[in-house]
């Protein structure tokens, strides 16, 4: 690598006109950089935020870019009930909700977009529990949570790192934030000081330690004929027409020691994924090895990329191809995927143009690690007077990760299923200064929690589903996660009986 980078992307006379206009913009320089980002990002020296938006997996139309960056210059938080705002380690109790405060913040941050860089600049890492579903919609109180992380979180981050897997571009890139105390010239000092910081850890190395071997305690918090009874349960509301489809999870837990940077790589590495990232949110820490966009908003551009039907990976090639070919031709699989494409069209509709909302790709094959997928993509263009909190409230939850019809199937989720589902199934992404967004469905993830952890897997439940083919389904989604945890504990640790 050229230890010297290019000069600064954008014209500085057009960053001056911007800034004064009130507008925040980017200071940027490409560094050629044939490396792996997430070495940079393993070196970084980490407070208490930190993130690494993970494209390892990237192709077709999933994204090319990876983001990562540290010490967010202001965090938005739900706890509860109660709404925080931390700015230089202070934290303040809002009497506003998370989301009307959110959009106050990026009315205060806007920015433009900019032709040269149409990727993430500069704005916000999202991590939204499944339980911010209850800001939007009148749902029955949910399931008492057993674990004190945060609901929703937004880190505001004024400093970034992004990687262009293509180009083999990494752009470091610092934000001139509009300021009355400060004139363009003054800010723009600010933001080259910071790039220069960043540059220094282009060029830092940190040796990888040995996995630990702290894995204990690992165990199904349901017992296997209790999941199959919640699918009994389940079955019976679809043959009474109440629901069609749902998705029912079970949760496995674990004592964890060791270090979560070391976990993430070794899931990256068994199971690359377009939607991966490794989040550090104080105590918490979140490994997710995501296959799945919830939504992507470009301009006024919207597209999702719903999930449904799922097959183990063949053993040899004849067996595997046998999976494919099952899996498409499968009438379960593919009346249940089109319901869930339908109700993709449906929620995208609540907030996008007339006739916009299209389905440009049907019923593709996706390969991981350890299964095969069902995958679509639905697009459509947001109409005038909607934002992205709009488009968030329209599509949150999935409906891959809840069931058909919605609402109503998240009163039976919350009903069978007996703990709350903290991060599982919520999102993680980013919401730029521009009103863009690009965020995920939180599956195949660990959650740890100090010396907790946790993960959880799920299955479509449709009339004709067989409890124990469902069970199945779910061991084989939580598959890539407890291969991490094995190589983590070095193999065979008896505690690991999967």
């Amino acid at each position: 690598m050229n230890k010297k980078s290019s000069l600064f992307v954008l014209p500085v006379a057009v960053m001056k006109r911007r800034y004064e206009q009130g507008y925040t913009v980017p200071l940027a320089k490409r560094v050629p950089f044939a490396n792996d980002p997430w070495q940079i990002f393993y070196c970084l020296p980490k407070n208490d935020y930190a993130f690494f938006l993970d494209s390892v997996k990237a192709k077709g139309r999933q994204p090319t870019f990876s983001f990562f960056g540290t010490d967010p210059f202001l965090v938005l938080r739900k706890n509860k009930n109660k709404v925080i705002l931390e700015t230089n380690k202070k934290e303040r109790i809002l009497k506003t909700s998370f989301i009307s405060t959110a959009r106050l913040l990026f009315g205060r941050y806007r920015g433009r977009m900019w032709p040269e860089m149409p990727f993430f600049t500069g704005g916000a890492l999202g991590c939204f529990g499944y339980g911010l579903a209850w800001d939007f919609e009148r749902l029955p109180r949910e399931v008492p949570k057993d674990t004190d992380s945060d609901d929703a979180l937004l880190l505001f981050v004024k400093n970034v790192f992004v990687f262009d897997h293509h180009a083999e571009v990494l752009y470091l890139i610092s934000n001139l934030i509009p300021s009355k105390r400060l004139t363009f010239e003054d800010a723009f000092r600010e933001a080259a000081c910071d790039l220069m910081k960043l540059e220094t850890h282009l060029f830092t190395t940190k040796t990888a330690s040995a996995p630990l071997s702290g894995l204990t305690h690992f165990q199904a918090d349901i017992e296997k004929h209790v999941f199959k009874n919640m699918v009994r349960r389940a079955q019976r509301y679809i043959q009474a027409g109440d629901i069609y489809q749902a998705n029912l999870s079970q949760r496995f837990s674990f004592k964890f020691s060791g270090q979560s940077e070391m976990l993430y790589q070794l899931l990256r590495t068994i199971n690359p994924s377009p939607f991966a990232s490794f989040l550090k949110l104080k105590e918490t820490d979140v490994i997710s090895a995501s296959p799945e966009r919830l939504i992507k908003k470009t301009g006024n551009h919207c597209e999702t990329r719903p999930i449904a039907g799922t097959r183990p990976r063949g053993e040899g090639m004849r067996e595997h191809e046998r999976m494919r070919r099952e899996l498409q031709s499968n009438h379960k699989e593919r009346a249940e995927h089109i319901m869930l494409v339908d109700l993709a069209r449906n929620d995208l509709g609540r907030v996008c143009l007339p006739h916009s909302v299209r389905v440009n790709e049907m019923m593709v094959l996706e390969e991981y690690s350890h299964v095969i997928h069902l995958v679509s993509n639905v697009t459509g263009e947001l109409a005038p007077g909607w934002d992205q909190f709009d488009l968030l409230k329209a599509m949150f939850p999935g409906g891959t990760i809840t069931g058909c019809p919605k609402i109503r199937c998240m009163e039976v989720i919350n009903e069978l299923e007996p703990f709350a589902r903290n991060f599982y199934t919520g999102s993680i992404g980013y919401l730029d200064f521009n009103g863009n967004m690009d965020l995920n469905i939180v599956i195949r993830t660990i959650v740890l929690e100090g010396e907790r952890g946790y993960f959880q897997v799920g299955a479509g439940i449709v009339y004709d589903s067989d409890p124990e083919s469902e069970f199945q389904e779910t061991m084989h989604k939580g598959q890539a996660l407890v291969e991490a945890l094995r190589q983590m504990a070095h193999a065979e640790d008896p505690v690991l009986r999967y």
